[in-house]
């Protein structure tokens, strides 16, 4: 099995603060209800505050938003090591076998900083790589706010993560004895609750599984537990790695996986998913509060509803009635009139039944006439399962904060791709976002799972800003301070270690915990930075 060493890969050496452990450890026939459904009340809206994103070979949002916006695809042919060179055979009947060899896969997913987290080597390898992954990427959500860890151990801060149990276990088990690091590294509560643990949050903390719509869930979820005061911040996330083909074998034998490797969504030659891995997390605060805290917001959630199909002819097979309803009510009930959104990010896998029926779901809630974009992010990184919806959420709020609407990758390079008898069309080419006149950037995001439970998400761009607040604005350039435990190998490794965000507004001072390693970049309206001088 893979295993984790204790020296992180070039694209995880980013500026972290050390953590100190907590102080202490303690069948009917069917029936049309409203979906469930988080709706602020007046002056309860939602900011998000932080963002943290890995998916494919993209490390950063960053790296995320530049292969969107290029309309590029990370979709490769697996190369794994440890995978059996035989998992793959392009006939459907082959025994044990996958259709696909291809998938948006995570580079080095063994790679990981034990001794930051304060675990040993040991206990790092018995963790399922997902534990390990969503681990750095609920710590980067935090840095990403500027929040330190002492800033919020002890607090009513809760953790909401969609995540789905792997293989991880069966395959240490197989190498070496059983133990109790094993149990605990491979369990799907006990990845939700290593961030609480870390950090000593003490909101509440959960482990979501609803297929494809789990991050999303977990969003709902997240904000609703603010709204109803039981958090005062809440994460919010997903992640999804398989650790070896099983998931890639059971997903082909039902006949949902792509054999030519190709996203193809809501197009007539769709043939399937392909299968991608990711993680990524939302630092989420009541809008307010986030306001008269200075931090800084990347979007607001209006409002979000999760429902069920109900009855159908499989588990499996969506409902178009249950659908569109959830997306009329969540709407109606939050104050948003559809006809104000601008742009929907929709789940688009490229399986032909599910496409089909989001789009007729979709087109009955929104209504005839208009021309309203949709996208997918499924042909760049491809579906990242647990991790789709938080994905979905985190292109949106990237977009609106270039505004500018990035295109879908379907396979016809001739332009917009009308979709007759809807009111939407797929772009294929980037589009401005500009607001309308008197109206803020909103946008809708939407997900099914397979098991019938589906969710969406009502998004709004933050406040504008008063011209001047952002220390990041001054024409001089900013001291960009980066801390550590140790220095690079070699004086390039500042430079080569940089992750590449780019964020362009100041850390709060009181967002850093002193380290023996602290650097200060001086950096200049030129984008070049002068060589640190660590002191």
């Amino acid at each position: 099995p893979a295993g984790a060493d204790s020296t992180p890969a070039p694209h995880e050496q980013r500026a972290a603060e050390p953590v100190d452990p907590p102080a202490s450890l303690d069948v009917p026939a069917p029936t049309s209800r409203p979906a469930a459904t988080s709706r602020p009340a007046a002056g309860g809206d939602i900011a998000v505050v932080g963002i943290s994103a890995r998916f494919a070979d993209l490390p950063t949002p960053e790296r995320l938003w530049q292969a969107l916006r290029a309309g590029t695809s990370r979709i490769r042919e697996l190369d794994r090591p440890g995978w059996p060179a035989d998992y793959y055979d392009p006939d459907p009947a082959a025994s044990g076998r996958a259709v696909s060899k291809w998938a948006g896969h995570l580079d080095r997913i063994d790679a990981f900083d034990a001794g930051f987290f304060r675990l040993s080597p040991r206990e790092a390898r018995r963790m399922d790589p997902q534990q390990r992954i969503f681990l750095q990427e609920a710590y980067h959500a935090f840095e990403d706010a500027g929040y330190a860890p002492q800033q919020v151990t002890g607090r009513r801060v809760g953790v909401f993560v969609g995540a789905r149990a792997s293989d991880y276990q069966e395959q240490v088990a197989a190498a070496e004895d059983v133990g109790s690091q094993l149990f605990l590294g491979t369990d799907v509560s006990i990845l939700a609750g290593r961030v609480s643990h870390l950090l000593g949050l003490v909101g509440p903390n959960l482990a979501v599984d609803t297929a494809c719509s789990s991050s999303l869930v977990a969003l709902h979820l997240a904000c609703a537990s603010i709204q109803r005061g039981e958090s005062e911040m809440a994460l919010a996330g997903g992640v999804f790695v398989a650790p070896s083909p099983r998931f890639l074998v059971l997903a082909s034998k039902a006949e949902m996986l792509s054999p030519s490797g190709r996203v193809r969504s809501f197009g007539a030659a769709a043939d399937g998913m392909v299968v991608g891995e990711g993680a990524g997390a939302l630092l989420l605060k009541p809008l307010d509060a986030a306001l008269r805290d200075g931090d800084h917001v990347y979007g607001v959630i209006r409002g979000s509803a999760v429902g069920h199909n109900g009855r159908t002819h499989s588990i499996t097979t969506p409902a178009t009635p249950a659908a569109t309803e959830l997306v009329r009510n969540l709407y109606r009930d939050c104050g948003v009139p559809m006809d104000t959104v601008q742009y929907l990010e929709v789940q688009g896998a490229g399986i032909r039944l599910g496409d089909s029926v989001e789009l007729r779901a979709l087109a009955n809630a929104f209504g005839p006439g208009g021309d309203l974009v949709i996208g997918t992010h499924k042909g760049n990184i491809g579906h990242a399962i647990a991790a789709a919806g938080v994905a979905a959420v985190a292109k949106v709020l990237l977009a609106m904060r270039h505004r500018e609407i990035p295109p879908t990758i379907t396979g016809d390079p001739n332009g917009d791709t009308e979709l007759p008898g809807t009111p939407f069309r797929l772009s294929t080419r980037p589009l401005p976002w500009p607001a309308p006149p008197g109206a803020p950037l909103r946008a809708g995001v939407n997900s099914f799972g397979f098991g019938g439970t589906n969710a969406h998400v009502v998004i709004e761009e933050a406040p504008q800003r008063v011209p001047g607040s952002d220390a990041a604005e001054d024409p001089a350039g900013v001291l960009l301070p980066i801390s550590g435990r140790r220095r690079p190998n070699s004086p390039d490794g500042w430079r080569t270690s940089w992750p590449g965000r780019s964020t362009t507004r100041p850390v709060p001072a009181g967002g850093r915990r002193r380290t023996p390693c602290r650097p200060a970049v001086r950096t200049s309206n030129t984008g070049s930075p002068s060589r640190p001088d660590p002191d």
